[in-house]
């Protein structure tokens, strides 16, 4: 690379790293657990080998945490009061015999299930760039069953940047070349109310929505402009007219 373009390139990397804080990236953060659950981004190269432990460490208990809910959640909707309350009971049963080392080989093979299922996911060579995660995750239901439901959890909305850029939208069609001198506070006024005015409309006949409430320096121009426009009003001439 040339000298300039090595330059550009430390200099974007380091301020990536400084503003979205890489170097403390806890596994509970939503973009990395999201990150690991992508197969095309699943080897989690901007981490560090501690990071990647604890990121898989934090799947696993993702995951069990879950089959655990799906079962509460099946019980509770199948069963009374009184079957809940046995579930209970057997529950604890189960942590007991756990601890006296006399549970069923079933529990273990579901426990050693899970960290086996995780770990020959983040195994794998990560997926081309070019795939979609759940088209992915569709076909690959079937060998990770356990991850496939938590990855619909966290992939089922993508980010997007829709609303932001209808705003930006919006500021750059009232702030054009002939608006070079308004200032700041009556753009954001500006684009506040424009954004804002389906609220002050009607619903119908009858019923009319409440309108949010604007900012503190939106509402201070507002009514600047209103006492303004008061004065001013006094001193327009009246125009007659003729009948």
């Amino acid at each position: 690379d040339f000298p300039a373009v090595a330059k550009v390139r430390a200099e974007l990397n380091s301020q990536i790293t400084v503003r979205f804080e890489l170097d403390d990236l806890q596994p509970e953060n939503l973009a990395v657990l999201a990150s690991a659950l992508d197969p095309r981004y699943r080897n989690l190269a901007f981490l560090s080998g501690k990071q990647k432990a604890d990121v898989e460490a934090h799947i696993i208990e993702k995951v069990s945490v879950g089959l655990v809910n799906t079962s509460c959640k099946s019980s509770d909707a199948t069963s009374t009061a009184k079957p809940t309350a046995k579930a209970c009971s057997s529950s604890a049963e189960k942590v007991m015999a756990r601890l006296l080392g006399d549970g069923d080989d079933d529990e273990d093979d579901s426990e050693e299930g899970v960290v086996q299922e995780v770990r020959t996911y983040l195994g794998e060579r990560k997926a081309k760039r070019s795939e979609q995660p759940l088209v992915w995750w569709e076909l690959n239901k079937a060998r990770f069953p356990r991850l496939a439901v938590l990855a619909r959890q966290v992939l089922c909305v993508p980010a997007t940047s829709t609303s932001s850029e209808r705003v930006f939208s919006t500021s750059g069609i009232i702030a054009d070349k002939r608006r070079s001198l308004m200032s700041p506070q009556l753009l954001d006024a500006l684009v506040f109310l424009h954004r804002n005015r389906h609220l002050l409309e009607p619903r119908d006949a009858t019923v009319k929505m409440e309108a949010a409430e604007p900012p503190h320096h939106v509402k201070s121009f507002i009514f600047d402009v209103e006492e303004d426009g008061d004065e001013s009003d006094e001193l327009l001439p009246q125009l007659e007219v003729e009948q």
